[in-house]
Order: C-alpha cells, then structure tokens, then sequence
C-alpha cells in the first residue's frame, strides 16, 4: 500500500485567505484516484478540527490525525503499518523543520510546498532537506505519479 501523509495548515488550508489552497481538491481527488490512501496530521489547535469539517475534507482521508505536537513517532506509526510501502509513501508540507524532517527520518520521500510563512526557510540539516520543493500544490501531481 503507497500512503501519502499530508500537513493541513498552510499546506492545504491558508489562514492567510480563510481558505483552501488553489487546487487542493483537484489534488487530492486525483492522488486518491492514482491508489494513494491519504493521511493528515495536523496539530490540534485553532479550531482546525473544525476547519476540516467545514472544508469537507474528512471524506478524502483515511484518517485525519489532530495532535498535541507533530513528532517522529506520529509518522512513523502511518508508515509502520506491515502492508505500507515507504518507497513509494510521501510526506507532503511547508515546513523544513517538521513534516520534511520527519518524513525523511522516518523514511518516506518528501515534497516541501515553499509558499506562505516558511517559504525563506533553508534546510540547517541534512534531514530538512526535501527530496522535491514545489510553490504550488497542483506541482505536485507532476511527481508524484
């Protein structure tokens, strides 16, 4: 099984605009299509339970996971599971210093969206570093096949 765990703000949720990113349905109908089981994390603060919702993403994803903090163990629980394939699982967000580290760390291959608040951001580690860097989420149906 190929998963691909999403980051909800500013990955696909601008607070900036109170809305979706451009594309972000399009997206994940179509990496649902091409057999990826979706997964979100994001940290359970600001109302964002309530944001999901209200976007009507829930139906996209397996399992929509609201934590306290993101840490390493988090991913690596979603990429753990015996039937996962980590060659072909992603982890997909906008900040070098969570999701792209863990997402390396735990194995999977990484797509930094460099938009919005940490779009300045360079990687001070090895481990930060993306395997691909896009400015728009619709980019990334071009790599991820």
């Amino acid at each position: 099984m190929k998963i691909i765990i999403f980051d909800f703000f500013r990955t696909l949720y601008d607070p900036d605009t109170d809305a979706l990113v451009p594309g972000c349905t399009a997206v994940l109908q179509a990496l649902h299509e091409r057999g990826y089981l979706l997964y979100l994390i994001s940290r359970a603060e600001l109302g964002r339970g309530g944001l999901i919702e209200r976007e009507s993403l829930i139906p996209y994803f397996a399992e929509v996971k609201l934590v306290a903090e993101k840490t390493l163990g988090g991913f690596q629980e979603l990429l753990d599971a015996p039937s996962v394939s980590r060659a072909d699982s992603w982890v997909i967000g906008d900040y070098l210093k969570q999701e792209i580290k863990y997402g390396n760390q735990a194995g999977a291959k990484t797509i930094w969206i460099r938009s919005g608040k940490f779009s300045g951001l360079t990687p001070d580690i090895p481990l930060e570093e993306p395997l691909y860097t896009v400015e728009k989420i619709s980019e990334i149906l071009q790599i991820i096949k």
